[in-house]
């Protein structure tokens, strides 16, 4: 079954949001016994810009994006009106 290209898109957007976030977790994991304000800092900037990345992909990738909702854990983003859009 072929996906249709803006599926594929924002698959891979995903993914490197989803890489983006695995290598903070990991920073921070790696630092916690020894992290100084600077560390802290660093990781709480890394954060925020993952925050924003997440939230702005489908805002550039899929349209009618802004008639959708997407759960807070970067589920699927369903056009309002569709089946299973009121089913979170």
């Amino acid at each position: 079954m072929k996906r249709e290209p803006v599926y594929e898109e924002y698959a891979g957007e995903q993914k490197k949001v989803g890489d983006q976030k695995l290598a903070i977790i990991q920073d921070y994991a790696k630092d916690f016994m020894t992290m100084d304000d600077a560390k802290a800092d660093e990781l709480a900037q890394r954060v925020m810009a993952f925050e924003r990345a997440a939230n702005g992909i489908a805002k550039e990738i899929l349209p009618g994006h802004e008639e959708g909702a997407a759960d807070s854990a970067g589920g699927a983003i369903l056009p309002t009106g569709q089946p299973g859009a009121d089913a979170h």
